[in-house]
């Protein structure tokens, strides 16, 4: 609402055409400052509120097979005009029509599909490497209306056996009004720089491969982990839309877990997020923190029980946490939806009030200014 007490300006320079410039203005051009802010106003607050909500979080799927398309051309009938030798004033001309069939070249590509129905393109590297590990490829004609190059299709499909399984990572968008809401409201403290350096915050990664995205973040994680719980994350994101992150501090204190909650305001609304508090030298568990919007609050809990268990997981072990997780988000994560916050207002920052209020001062000078220099009075 805030934003619309900029229109003060408009009123103000309507104020200003009727006494001062009167004879210079028509009518209708009274309305045109106001109705000109309203609409800038109205585009602003649309930006402002759909940049505010715009949340990324990451999907996990498996690749179930991957397709190679040959290049090929077709011939492709066309007829064109051209128009020619007009008088001065444009008339008489002579249309004439030509063939101006041409060949259109289609070049190969590459894709796979994976357990979320995502189509992605890939190399041919990629492609080959896949082939060799699902160990097949197929033919397929399709019986494509060519020129001189029929391009067919070869495909290599997996057998849904985990030892072959290739875990893929892809990026969304979604609407998150709690990020973009009063965070006090869910008790969300604010964390500043000095508390992101001192307890070695971690922020969301971006993803520079998305056959190869990390799954566990801190310091000293193997790729054997990093694969186990890639797997973990392609296996259950398309079947229970769960995304798994396994965030590890070295010799910080618990605080760093509530820390880090408040940092990602709670976490995306698919993921469950494992904070660990380890040894440096012995790798062993000193605390745990576990955040989730999931329905299923019980799910949190037997997660930290089983981390705090020294019977089961006295030493972080990322095999036995992985096999864990697969069975107990399957049988009890439930995704929380979203559309339950939508009752959150949302407002605009600062800088994007003094923006809008600007940018409506400035639209109204100038249709001032083009009000009085125009030809209408």
């Amino acid at each position: 609402m805030i934003l619309y007490f900029a229109l003060l300006f408009p009123i103000l320079g309507i104020f200003v055409l009727l006494f001062l410039f009167k004879n210079k203005t028509a009518t209708w051009e009274y309305f045109l400052p106001f109705v000109i802010c309203l609409i800038c106003i109205v585009i602003s607050k649309v930006t402002i509120e759909n940049y505010q909500l715009e949340s990324k979080e990451y999907w996990g799927s498996e690749i179930v097979s991957t397709q190679y398309y040959e290049d090929w051309n077709e011939y492709i009938h066309q007829t064109c005009t051209s128009t020619c030798c007009c008088d001065d004033k444009g008339n008489n001309c002579t249309t004439t029509t030509y063939d101006c069939s041409y060949v259109d070249y289609h070049p190969p590509y590459w894709d796979i599909k994976t357990t979320s129905n995502e189509i992605l393109s890939i190399d041919k590297t990629t492609y080959q490497y896949l082939v060799n590990r699902f160990g097949n490829q197929n033919f397929k004609e399709l019986n494509r209306n060519y020129y001189t190059n029929d391009g067919n299709e070869y495909f290599s499909v997996w057998n849904n056996d985990s030892a072959t399984s290739v875990p893929v990572s892809t990026l969304h968008y979604y609407e998150n009004r709690i990020k973009a809401s009063d965070q006090s409201t869910f008790h969300f403290q604010k964390v500043s720089d000095e508390d992101i350096k001192q307890y070695q915050l971690i922020q969301y990664p971006d993803i520079k491969n998305k056959f190869d995205f990390p799954v566990i973040l801190g310091n000293r994680v193997s790729k054997e982990d990093q694969k186990l719980m890639q797997y973990v994350n392609g296996h259950l994101g398309p079947k229970k839309e769960v995304r798994v992150w396994i965030l590890l501090y070295e010799n910080k204190p618990k605080m760093a877990g509530q820390m880090q909650e408040w940092l990602w305001s709670g976490g995306n609304m698919n993921e469950m997020v494992l904070t660990i508090g380890i040894d440096s030298v012995s790798r062993k568990i000193q605390w745990s923190h576990v955040f989730s919007w999931t329905t299923n609050e019980r799910v949190k809990i037997e997660i930290r029980n089983y981390l705090a268990d020294s019977s089961t997981m006295e030493r972080l072990n990322i095999k036995s946490l992985s096999y864990f997780l697969k069975t107990e988000l399957k049988d009890k994560f439930v995704r929380r939806n979203f559309k339950e916050f939508d009752y959150l207002t949302v407002e605009p920052s600062v800088a994007a009030i003094i923006i809008v209020y600007v940018i409506t001062l400035v639209v109204t000078v100038l249709s001032i200014i083009w009000i009085i220099m125009n030809e209408f009075n």
